[in-house]
Formats: structure tokens, sequence, C-alpha cells
């Protein structure tokens, strides 16, 4: 997860076909598939909003702040640790998804980002 918030920060994320980092408007580019896919919006807004009840918060993430976890407030520090990990395996998951040609469910994504929660115990 290191490696690719690294590569999605620096935009240098491969897409199936060529390097998005220059190619921008192109349906594989990362300000395509985080900024303007109306499907990833969606999604983005679910996990969100899915965090907020599951979690009892209330994080009202910028789309900065959803693409480079940029999240302050007076959250609780652990809440704050898996929220940050929940937006970053979000992208994650959206990236590999689009790389796949698979759908993106909540439903799909909130058992993998449990079990992965779990696993890092924060």
């Amino acid at each position: 997860m290191k490696e690719f918030q690294f590569k999605f920060i620096d935009r240098i994320v491969v897409t199936k076909t060529m390097n998005v980092s220059s190619v921008y408007g192109e349906k594989y580019s990362i300000d395509h598939t985080f900024l303007h896919c109306r499907f990833a919006k969606i999604f983005i807004n679910n996990v969100i909003d899915w965090f907020n009840a599951a979690s009892n918060s209330e994080f009202p993430p910028t789309i900065e702040d959803k693409l480079f976890d940029i999240i302050y407030g007076p959250y609780e520090k652990e809440t704050l640790k898996t929220f940050q990990y929940t937006i970053l395996f979000m992208k994650y998951f959206i990236y590999t998804s689009k790389m796949h040609n698979q759908a993106i469910y909540l439903s799909v994504f909130v058992n993998k980002v449990l079990f992965k929660v779990t696993e890092h115990s924060f």
C-alpha cells in the first residue's frame, strides 16, 4: 500500500495501456478515475458515508483530502488512522478494479477493508 500511495501522489500509477502521468483527460488518467468518473464519485461518497456510520464519525473530506489523505480536525487518533487507511485502500481498490475491468461494489470493498483493518489492528 505504501508503494501505491507513493506512486499515486507522484502521479506515476501505470494503467493497462500507458503511464498516466503523461496522459491527462484520457479515460485511464488519474484525473478521470478519481475526479471525473461518475461511478468513482458515487463510490467514494458511499465509502465515506459507510465509514462515518460505522465509526460514528463525521469526516467531511474535500476532494483533495480524499485523494491526498490531508485530514485535519479534532478526531480520535485511532479513528483518524483507520479513516486514512480506508481512503488509501479505497483508492487502491478503485485502481485495481479498473485495471481488471471489474465493477466497484461497496459490499466487496467493505469486506476487504474490514479484513485489512483488523489484520493491521491500528
